[in-house]
């Protein structure tokens, strides 16, 4: 399964997930800080943020070093 060619589109698509996940954390942290988030269920949706934003980047160096590696072809 190959990912695909990362142009313009998916560039900013990738840019615009990100942008959405780190509204998201702010959301978390804003809950928090305004007590309508327990402790606890804060720490475990926070741990699934650092994954998705893990996983997220990850998948964005690939691409990027797959396009690199076209463009040097």
């Amino acid at each position: 399964m190959g990912l695909g060619p990362c142009n313009d589109a998916g560039r900013a698509y990738f840019a615009g997930a990100r942008g959405s996940l780190e509204e998201t954390r702010y959301h978390l942290l804003l809950a928090r800080d305004l007590h309508l988030l327990d402790t606890n269920v804060y720490t475990e949706l926070e741990t699934g943020y650092e994954s998705a934003s893990k996983m997220l980047n990850g998948l964005i160096r690939a691409l990027k070093h797959k396009e690199d590696a076209r463009i040097k072809d």
